[in-house]
């Protein structure tokens, strides 16, 4: 192992055990990580620990953390608080996908070449409907394509070509 490659090596492990906030002598976590606060995008967490420092004493420590990513929490009128949110359809009797528990509230229609098809409402009380013009493939490994239209059947008695693949150049 060259000397370089032990002191990335070191650096990571260090930074790793620094962000986790995961103290480095014997330690039990007594409590958490539970949720402090929350907003749309973010949430603290703390955790509580008991700790032995370097001479064998036991102590409590208390880490924090802030979580970040977009949509991450929903507010809940009922309990008039930030939650969790869930990326989660749910099926209706009438064949209709419903995403209910998160910031965007989504209706996708059982027929995508329905107009409208695509239901949503935002946060704000805004409501946009969009109707499905076409499905694109997108493969790593190939440039994309256009797979089909919702109504690929009857468009391709005039000429759309079939699926294809090509190979990035």
């Amino acid at each position: 192992m060259s000397r370089t490659f032990a002191c990335r090596y070191i650096v990571r492990l260090a930074c790793a055990v620094f962000l986790s906030g995961t103290p480095l002598f014997g330690a039990e976590l007594i409590r958490g990580p539970e949720p402090i606060e929350a907003g749309p995008h973010h949430r603290v967490m703390r955790q509580v620990w008991r700790v032995l420092d370097p001479k064998g004493q036991p102590s409590m420590a208390t880490n924090t953390y802030v979580e970040l990513a977009g949509g991450l929490n929903r507010y809940d009128d009922d309990a008039k608080r930030w939650v969790k949110s869930k990326a989660e359809f749910e099926l209706a009797r009438s064949g209709h996908f419903i995403v209910r528990q998160t910031q965007y509230k989504v209706i996708l229609a059982p027929d995508p070449r329905e107009k409208g098809a695509v239901d949503l409402l935002t946060p704000d009380g805004v409501r946009l409907r969009s109707t499905i013009l076409g499905v694109a493939v997108v493969d790593p490994g190939w440039r994309p394509t256009v797979a089909a239209h919702p109504d690929f059947a009857r468009l391709h008695g005039f000429g759309l070509p079939r699926l294809q693949r090509h190979r990035a150049q």
